[in-house]
């Protein structure tokens, strides 16, 4: 969970199972507390349900909380470092691209004229250098926004921050897409490509989410 909506709509979805008699989730420790009639619904009911909001969830009993919130913690902690490690691998050479070589530089510089060479016309080295760098970013490493877009639409039918990280940054993905398609085919420059935004964009978020898992990772151990 990564903010407010998520909390809410965790407790919309398992509130309105049958036999539910309480929830309350906390967004620091990432657990919620569900009090149910196990006559009328099992505790793999609630996690189907909750998984399929596109939220993770585990069975622990009581005296055990802490130490799985530590484990879940270190979890997160690895899976955020490792995908914003791998994000920022294309993000860097996208921002010396688009930002540094492009904007920077003189147009008669070694640097500028090769990322400017035209492939075939309206084809530029730039344009495919940063379609193969952005593809990767926005569905390999992003698919996990889109997942919880999805889910977070279908079962609880709200949308979250997974969806607004989803279609900003496939509008600026699929815009730079179908530019680089219109200038091929056209063979003139039909626009400016903005792959670099989506790619910064699911990096920076993927920091964030990492360096907010390593802030509440700090806070369980007190």
């Amino acid at each position: 969970m990564t903010c407010a909506s998520c909390v809410a709509s965790v407790e919309r979805v398992v509130a309105e199972l049958q036999g539910v008699e309480s929830v309350s989730v906390s967004l620091l420790t990432n657990m919620a507390v569900i009090k149910h009639a196990p006559s009328a619904i099992g505790v793999r009911s609630l996690i189907t349900a909750i998984t399929d909001a596109g939220f993770s969830a585990s069975p622990s009993l009581p005296s055990d909380n802490q130490n799985v919130a530590q484990e879940r913690s270190l979890k997160e902690l690895a899976d955020y470092r490792k995908s914003a490690t791998i994000a920022f691998a294309f993000a860097l050479p996208a921002v010396i691209i688009s930002m540094i070589i492009e904007m920077a530089l003189p147009e008669d510089n070694p640097a500028r004229q090769a990322v400017d060479y035209e492939i075939a016309p309206g084809l530029t080295v730039r344009a495919l250098v940063m379609v193969f760098l952005a593809t990767p970013v926005q569905f390999w490493i992003g698919g996990r926004f889109y997942r919880g877009a999805w889910k977070s639409l279908r079962y609880a039918k709200s949308a979250n921050m997974d969806v607004l990280v989803a279609l900003g940054t496939s509008a600026a993905y699929f815009y730079s897409l179908y530019t680089v398609i219109a200038s091929a085919v056209s063979g003139k420059m039909a626009g400016h490509e903005y792959f670099e935004t989506s790619v910064l964009l699911i990096f920076f978020i993927l920091l964030g989410k990492y360096l907010e898992s390593y802030a509440k990772g700090k806070l369980e151990k007190l």
